[in-house]
Formats: structure tokens, C-alpha cells, sequence
């Protein structure tokens, strides 16, 4: 297996992580002996062997990142809104050492040509030679990922989405590929969240509060990238979930304001 590490990009996967959340991911398995994470606020997380859908996740970063240098060459420091302890540009590439591979969260600080230079956003936990803070070059060949907060918004993220669907997925007990996990799941879903609507939120569980932060990440990622909310047909198809679950959701987020 091999571990993704970030400090402080994506705080809510940690909440996720700490209510019980089991759901694991990343790209190639070079370790298969290794822990769970120890520490409430640790964002490793873990999948065995290749996964096709977070290597098309990678490409589509590549195939997008244009949009990310031209961003990172234009930035105006002043017109970017910072949110705490997130970086403003960050790429993600993996890092071996000890016999195994972390995959790390860069904060950028250069790009010339194929070349990124920055900073790792955190230790390394397996590859203890890395430190927050280090210098690193990466080449673009190279990157899994990227991400940028320009005007609050984040944009980038893919291989964010697809940890985000899995956990949605494995939490409401649906196949992450679309399909219904189990005869009337859906219909489940349904009943749950209408009623959860009807109360205005008063009776969510752990789990109902976590699959709306995490839908709702969704949505803040989609705007970043494509410019606009996605629709509750369109939203429900990128969850895996059923729209009125979904109208629900967004109901009861506008009722907690």
C-alpha cells in the first residue's frame, strides 16, 4: 500500500476519518504491511494496488494543467483570499524511501517549464527523510494532482473527488461505480433523508452530517471548475446517490444556513 500525506489541505477528511470512516485509496501499492493511521487529525489513508480511476484522475490533472501555471503565473497575492493554513497552489507527487511510497501535498513556489519547485506540506511518516517545509523539485510528468484557492474558491482536487465519492459511497452503503449496493438501498436513502429533512436536521447522525460535508465539498469543487453550482440530477449522478437524497441534503444545509 502506499499512504497520501497532507497536513492541512482538506481538514474534513480527517473529521471523516476520526467519526469511522473506512473507506481507503491511492495509487501503486508498494507496501501491502502498512499501520492505520494513529492520530485523530492524521489524513493518511490507504488503498491495495493500481486503481483505474484514480489514474484517470491523474491524467485529467495533467490534461488541465495549464490552468493551474497560467493561474500560478498570474496571481495577484492581494486579490487571492487565503484560507487558514491551506496554500494558495499545490501539486501532489509521490516520494519513496524506507521501502515504501507517500504521496505528498506540494506547496508551489516556482514553475519553470517542466519544473515545480516548493515545499512539502508535511513529514513523512514511512519516508521519514521528508520534513515540512523541505525544498523539493517535482517534474510535471510526475505530478498526481493539483490544487489552487484563488477568491475562495479551490479548483483542481480530482483525486479529491474520487476519495470523496468512495467515502459517500462506503458510508451510505452504495457501489461507488453507481450501481445499488444492496436490494432498496436507495429507496433507504430516500426515506432516511426525507425524514431528516422534515426535522430540519435535528436528527442527523454522524454519518448524515459527514455525507453532507462531503457533498457539499462537491459542490465547491464542481464550482471552481466548471464555473457554476451542478444541478441536483447532475450532483446526485457525480455522488452516486439518488437526486431526492440529494434535494434533501441541500434543503437541510439551507435550513442549518
Amino acid at each position: 500500500m502506499s499512504r497520501v500525506r497532507t497536513k492541512s489541505t482538506f481538514a474534513i477528511i480527517a473529521t471523516v476519518i476520526v467519526i469511522g470512516l473506512a473507506f481507503t485509496y491511492w495509487l501503486p501499492a508498494i507496501r501491502t504491511d502498512l499501520p492505520p493511521p494513529v492520530a485523530a487529525e492524521s489524513t493518511v489513508t490507504y488503498r491495495k494496488g493500481n486503481d483505474p480511476v484514480l489514474a484517470r484522475a491523474a491524467a485529467e490533472a495533467k490534461a488541465h494543467w495549464s490552468k493551474f501555471s497560467k493561474a500560478f503565473a498570474e496571481q495577484n497575492k492581494d486579490a487571492v483570499e487565503k484560507a487558514e493554513g491551506d496554500a494558495l497552489f499545490q501539486v501532489k507527487a509521490p516520494a519513496t524511501g524506507n521501502g515504501a511510497t507517500e504521496h505528498f501535498w506540494i506547496n508551489v513556489d516556482g514553475i519553470k517549464g517542466d519544473d515545480i519547485s516548493g515545499k512539502y506540506d508535511c513529514d513523512g511518516i514511512e519516508v521519514k527523510s521528508i520534513h515540512e517545509n523541505d525544498p523539493v523539485h517535482v517534474k510535471l510528468a510526475d505530478i498526481e494532482d493539483w490544487m489552487m484557492t484563488i477568491n475562495g474558491q479551490k479548483q483542481g482536487g480530482y483525486s479529491v473527488l474520487v476519495l470523496i465519492y468512495k467515502g459517500i459511497a462506503q458510508t451510505n452503503h452504495v457501489n461507488d461505480e453507481g450501481a445499488d449496493r444492496g436490494a432498496g438501498q436507495y429507496a433507504k436513502l430516500q426515506q432516511h433523508w426525507a425524514k431528516v429533512d422534515a426535522s430540519k436536521g435535528k436528527n442527523m447522525t454522524d454519518e448524515d452530517k459527514s455525507t453532507m460535508e462531503l457533498v457539499s465539498l462537491v459542490e465547491r469543487i464542481e464550482l471552481g471548475n466548471k464555473g457554476s453550482l451542478p444541478s441536483d440530477e447532475d450532483l446526485a449522478k457525480t455522488c452516486h446517490l439518488p437526486v431526492e437524497m440529494v434535494k434533501s441534503i441541500r434543503h437541510v444545509r439551507n435550513d442549518h444556513g
